[in-house]
């Protein structure tokens, strides 16, 4: 599965710049023992995945996978494991790899935001707070 986002990033020097990326389907190959650190302290490793190109070729590529990422969620980040590789298609950072979980799937939320729908809802909401007269004489 192939998707396109926009992504907002801070720079080295603290700036915003909002990118586009593609997130990737991959497979887990190597996750290493050892770390490296970002110049501001964040640490993650280099790892490597295999993703498959859309003429079929299957490629090795790496990936940074942040620590905390993987600290949090170790047995997600396995040999064989799937994950989803986000790449910058743009900017200084164009054609780099981060790894992550793969993201679940959305909810398509145009049917709870109907007009109609919200209104029955708050009329039931209403309807279930309302008190017999008689009940509060």
């Amino acid at each position: 599965m192939v998707r396109t986002e926009s992504r907002t990033y801070e720079t080295k020097v603290g700036d915003l710049v909002t990118v586009n990326v593609l997130i990737l389907s991959a497979t887990v190959l190597s996750i290493p023992a050892v770390t490296r650190s970002n110049s501001n302290g964040t640490e993650w490793r280099l790892a490597q995945a295999e993703i498959v190109y859309p003429n079929g070729l299957v490629k090795t590529v790496q990936a940074q996978l942040f620590e905390k990422s993987y600290q949090m969620y170790p047995d997600s980040f396995t040999v064989g494991a799937a994950v989803e590789l986000v790449v910058q298609t743009e900017g200084e950072a164009k054609g780099m790899a981060k790894m992550q979980l793969p993201t679940l799937d959305r909810i398509d939320v145009t049917a709870f935001m109907e007009e109609d729908f919200l209104t029955t809802v708050n009329e039931e909401k209403v309807a279930n707070h309302l008190v017999n007269k008689e009940l509060v004489q």
